[in-house]
């Protein structure tokens, strides 16, 4: 089972690592915060999250309020306090593991999501607890938000990656290929989604296989059929097609 664990004290992630060890799970991820988390589970869609409740900036509900419907995966929420455990079962929750919690009801829990997954049975339940989250006491909407992150395969590993570091995104079909200093990645994403979840302030599309990043963009040349090549900081060149040429106008302010 992929997983991911959110959890902001050092000693409860390494708990929870450890544990899972015991498991058949592969950890995806190991998050500190809930913005982190948010992103780490639209990137790596895991199959099952130990969520912490109680984290500064964005609690657990909120991460969950801030994920797509289609990739919320099950959750175990863990927390030292219990006062959280009716509204957790009432978003529908899978298990909820009070702190602190030993090795057979971390098993159990395990065991419960292992189950439900055999059972297949999801939508029903998804769809429950969005409707759950958006009528909690206190649900107020969230601030809009940007990826701060993605997390990318580096070989064997999955490494985060600030998304101010990308240069550009290339359009590969289902997937996106990342552009970095010296260094490229391939994730599994459509360009619009992709796209929508970026800061337009900081990224813009400029073809309909490109988004670049305008913090490394040098400048801007006349092509040809009132197009522009796009040139970066590191030499690379970028086409400027007619039909983003007055979005980005827009966005930088000038008449291209």
């Amino acid at each position: 089972m992929n997983v991911v664990v959110v959890d902001d004290e050092p000693y409860a992630r390494a708990k929870l690592e450890r544990l899972l060890a015991d498991e058949e799970a592969e950890v995806l991820a190991v998050c500190a915060n809930g913005r982190e988390a948010a992103a780490a589970i639209e990137q790596l869609r895991p199959e099952l999250v130990f969520l912490d409740i109680q984290m500064p900036e964005m609690d657990g509900f909120e991460v969950l309020r801030a994920i797509a419907p289609v990739h919320l995966p099950e959750i175990v929420f863990v927390t030292a306090f219990d006062q959280y455990a009716l509204r957790a079962f009432e978003v529908n929750a899978l298990d909820y593991l009070l702190k602190p919690f030993g090795q057979e009801r971390f098993h159990a829990a395990f065991a419960r999501a292992e189950q439900r997954l055999r059972d297949h049975a999801r939508p029903d339940e998804v769809m429950r607890l969005l409707e759950h989250l958006a009528r909690a006491p206190g649900a107020a909407p969230l601030p809009e938000m940007h990826l701060e992150w993605l997390f990318v395969r580096k070989g064997q590993r999955v490494v985060k990656l600030p998304v101010p570091e990308i240069h550009w995104f290339e359009a590969e079909g289902n997937y996106v290929r990342i552009h970095t200093q010296g260094e490229t990645y391939l994730i599994r994403e459509r360009m619009v989604a992709l796209q929508a979840r970026l800061d337009p302030k900081r990224f813009a599309r400029i073809h309909r296989n490109a988004i670049a990043n305008l913090s490394f963009v040098r400048e801007m040349r006349p092509w040809s059929n009132s197009a522009f090549v796009v040139l970066l900081e590191d030499g690379t060149e970028l086409r400027l097609s007619r039909r983003y040429r007055s979005r980005l106008a827009a966005t930088i302010g000038e008449y291209l």
